[in-house]
This record gives structure tokens, sequence and C-alpha cells, in this order.
């Protein structure tokens, strides 16, 4: 193997190695594309990866309890002749249909392991550039993704104070 072949491994090697990980593609496409599935460029780019956490089936769990119980409550109050206040009859059949929903999806995690990674929470910082404005916007961020990190699932919203 000559000299040539061998600066042109290296620089192969080299090059392959600065791909972009397969987080930040799919955070960008998640970005970028908006509820009825248009896309468009904001020129994204992830300035800082902050925090990763691995959400487990027992988190999700925990998280489907807690959403069944605030579920019941709603149901309990707007059922009670005695609550001075009632929750409308509209938020009332969308807490029965959501605590169907949850039993359904509580269901699904019945046989599996409570510590089996099923997501990863990736909290970052982006900038992304509005096409008409040319304004940079830098946000802060956590995203769902799959357990591969190959897929975005969704972004989480803030947790109110």
């Amino acid at each position: 193997m000559n000299i040539k072949h061998l600066f042109f491994c290296m620089l192969l090697i080299t090059f392959s190695s600065c791909s972009k990980p397969g987080y930040e593609k799919a955070i960008a496409e998640w970005v970028q594309t908006d509820s009825h599935g248009t896309w468009t460029d904001l020129k994204f780019e992830l300035l800082e990866v902050l925090e990763t956490e691995d959400v487990t089936v027992s988190d999700s769990l925990r998280y489907l309890n807690n959403k069944s119980a605030q579920l019941s409550a709603v149901i309990q109050k707007a059922e009670s002749p005695r609550a001075l206040f009632k929750p409308s009859f509209s938020a009332y059949m969308e807490a029965e249909k959501s605590l169907k929903a949850t039993d359904a999806m509580k269901a699904m995690y019945l046989h599996r392991d409570s510590t089996e990674v099923i997501g990863k929470i990736l909290k970052c910082r982006y900038a992304i550039v509005q096409p008409h404005s040319g304004v940079q916007q830098k946000k802060t961020a956590s995203f769902l993704l799959s357990p591969d990190m190959e897929k975005c699932i969704g972004k989480l919203k803030p947790a109110s104070k």
C-alpha cells in the first residue's frame, strides 16, 4: 500500500467520525416540521446538549398513575352532588375518555421489566434562523426520543412552577 492510499484511508476515517449524531437530525426534523407536516428550513444548529435522562417503564407507570388520579378526581367532582364547583360536561366527558386511554396504556406495561428503557429525554440548546427575518433565535428545550435516540417523539412542555 503506497502513501497516497494510506493518506486517503486516514482522511476517510477522519471525516466519517465527524458526522452528526442521529439525535441531532431527529430533533432538527421535529423543530422544522409544523403540526400539519410542513417542513420549513430554519437552519437548525444544535449548540449544546445539557443533559440526557432515561425514561423507564416504572417512570411511565408513575406518570400514568398520577394522571389517572387527576382524571378520577375530575370525574368524582362532576358526579358528586355535594361539590360546590363542578367541571363542565365536556371536561367530564373528556376525563372519562382520557381515563380509559390511560388505563389501556398502563395495560401495555403489565409484563415488562420495570427497568426497561423505553425512551430518552435530551435537554439541549439550539439555534434557528427564521426564514423571512433572518434573525437567529437561541432556545433551550427538552425532547423525548426513542431509546436508540434516532427518532424524536415530541418536545416536552416546560414544567409549570
